[in-house]
């Protein structure tokens, strides 16, 4: 959600300041969902926040661990 409304937030104007960088709101997503487990009710809602930290990293480890995590799917 962070990601989404700092994306927004960029968009409607170039002098926006951000008070994250979108790898830490990556890294602070990824913290989250790790605590929900394959076998948690919650797991299959993770799959829209995790597709969007994946589009939004260039970390070579955090894409790891989302393509783990569809995996998982």
């Amino acid at each position: 959600m962070r990601i989404y409304l700092s994306r927004l937030l960029l968009s409607l104007g170039p002098d926006a300041r951000l008070s994250n960088t979108f790898e830490t709101l990556v890294s602070e997503a990824i913290r989250h969902m790790a605590d929900i487990r394959p076998y948690d009710a919650l797991f299959a809602a993770t799959t829209w926040p995790a597709f969007i930290v994946g589009a939004e990293t260039n970390n070579l480890r955090n894409r790891a661990w989302i393509a783990y995590r569809f995996a998982g799917l």
